[in-house]
C-alpha cells in the first residue's frame, strides 16, 4: 500500500483506515523518490536496555536510543515504532493486532510530522478553509472560535475544507496541505492550496484585521506549532521554518465576533479590501515582580513574597479568583491585550467590561509594586 500525504510518499503494509483518501498507486512511486518513508512491520517488542527517556506526552512515551534512531511508545506499552535518525525508515511492532487501528495511529501521526518537519513544513494547529483557489488559516488558543469563523466560510460561502485542525505548510512555497490525522471531526481533504493568510482569531463585536509585528508573528506561531523539543536537530529546524513563515506568509490578527455579517465582511477585506488592513501596532509588555507567589488557600487567593521580598515588602496581598488568575498569566512577559484576550477565553464576559476590570486590576498591581514593565 501506498499512502501520499501531499509531499510525503509512504508505503507500508498497513495503514491507517483514516488514511484511505491518500493512497496511490504504488506503481507511480519512484524507488529513488527523496520523500518517501518505508514502514515495515515487527514481531517482537524493541529492545529498550540502552535507550533513553527524552518525554512523555498524553498518548506516547519518546525515547533516544544510541545509534541516533528513536522509539515512538506507546503511553501504555501496547506499541512501538523505531524511526531511524533521518524519519525515512520505521519499524511497527503492535502487542494486540486487534488494537492496531487504535493504538498505533497516534503514533504514526507523530513520526509523519517528525518526517515533515525535517523536511522544512511547518505542522499548524488551525482550521483551513479554501474559497476562490486561495486557503485561509484561522488559529488561535483552544476556544477562541477559530472553527466556528472556518465553518462560517464553508457553510455561508461556499468555501472548502482544506483541514480542520492540524495542516501542514510549506513556507517557502505559501502552500498548505491537508493531512488525515485531523482531529474528532476528521475535517480534511487531500488537496493542497496557496495560503493567502493566517488570521489569529480575537473576540471582539467590530470586525478589523490588523497586521502583526514580527515579535507577535514569533510569539503566536511558537504556540500553534508543532516543535518538538526532545530533538534538537528537529527543533531548530521546525524554528527555521518558523523564521521562513514570518518572512513570506502575511499574518493578521482577527478582530470580530461569529455572526453571518462578520464572516462576510473578513472576506471583503481579506480578498478584495485589503487597503483596510490595520497597520501592526507595537505592545507594551510587561511581567510580574521576581520574588512574589500566587497561593490559595481554600479557595482564598493570597500574593506572598518569597526570598529577599519577605523582609521588604511587609505583608501579603488578598486576590480575587480574577486578579490571581492574571497574576499567574504575568510570569512571563506579556501585553495587556494578550492579558484581556486570556481574560476572555477563561471567563464568560464581554471585552469591554474585561478591558475595564483589567484596566483597574494592572493599575492595583502597579501601585502594589507587583509589575515589572
Amino acid at each position: 500500500m501506498v499512502c501520499r500525504i501531499g509531499p510525503v510518499v509512504v508505503t507500508s503494509a498497513w495503514f491507517p483506515a483514516s488514511y484511505a483518501a491518500f493512497q496511490t498507486d504504488e506503481s507511480a512511486v519512484q524507488d529513488t523518490c527523496a520523500e518517501r518513508l518505508v514502514l515495515t512491520q515487527r514481531d517482537q517488542p524493541f529492545p529498550m536496555e540502552t535507550a533513553q527517556l527524552l518525554a512523555t506526552h498524553s498518548l506516547m512515551k519518546v525515547w533516544a536510543c544510541e545509534d541516533g534512531s528513536w522509539i515512538y511508545e506507546d503511553v501504555n506499552g501496547r506499541a512501538a515504532l523505531r524511526i531511524s535518525a533521518d524519519y525515512r525508515c520505521a519499524a511497527y511492532w503492535v502487542d494486540d493486532p486487534a488494537q492496531r487501528e487504535t493504538v498505533l495511529p497516534p503514533l504514526m501521526q507523530a513520526l509523519l510530522e517528525c518526517r515533515l518537519i525535517h523536511m522544512g513544513y511547518v505542522v499548524f494547529h488551525c482550521a483551513c478553509v479554501a474559497k476562490d483557489g486561495k486557503a485561509v488559516a484561522f488559529s488561535g488558543p483552544s476556544g477562541t472560535g477559530k472553527s466556528t469563523r472556518a465553518l462560517q466560510w464553508v457553510e455561508q460561502m461556499g468555501a472548502e475544507w482544506v483541514s480542520g485542525d492540524r495542516p501542514f505548510i510549506d513556507p517557502a512555497l505559501r502552500m498548505v496541505y491537508g493531512a488525515p490525522w485531523d482531529g474528532k471531526e476528521q475535517l480534511f481533504r487531500s488537496v493542497s492550496y496557496p495560503l493567502t493568510a493566517i488570521l489569529e482569531v480575537r473576540r471582539s463585536d467590530k470586525t478589523a484585521l490588523r497586521e502583526m509585528t514580527f515579535q507577535q508573528k514569533r510569539s503566536f506561531l511558537a504556540n500553534q506549532m508543532m516543535i518538538p523539543m526532545w530533538s534538537p536537530q528537529l527543533g531548530a529546524s521546525a524554528l527555521a521554518a518558523m523564521n521562513r513563515m514570518i518572512g513570506q506568509i502575511p499574518m493578521y490578527r482577527l478582530y470580530c465576533d461569529q455572526t453571518r455579517e462578520a464572516a462576510q465582511e473578513v472576506y471583503e477585506i481579506l480578498y478584495h479590501q485589503q487597503g483596510a488592513i490595520q497597520p501592526p501596532r507595537e505592545e507594551k509588555r510587561m511581567r510580574a515582580k521576581q520574588g512574589f507567589t500566587v497561593v490559595d488557600i481554600a479557595g482564598d487567593y493570597m500574593v506572598m513574597p518569597t526570598g529577599s521580598n519577605m523582609a521588604t515588602f511587609g505583608g501579603t496581598v488578598a486576590l480575587n479568583k480574577v486578579s490571581a488568575f492574571l497574576f499567574n498569566a504575568m510570569q512571563t512577559d506579556i501585553s495587556q491585550e494578550d492579558l484581556l484576550e486570556r481574560m476572555l477565553n477563561q471567563y464568560d464576559i464581554d471585552r469591554e467590561t474585561a478591558a475595564r476590570d483589567l484596566a483597574e486590576i494592572l493599575e492595583t498591581f502597579r501601585e502594589l509594586g507587583l509589575i515589572e514593565d
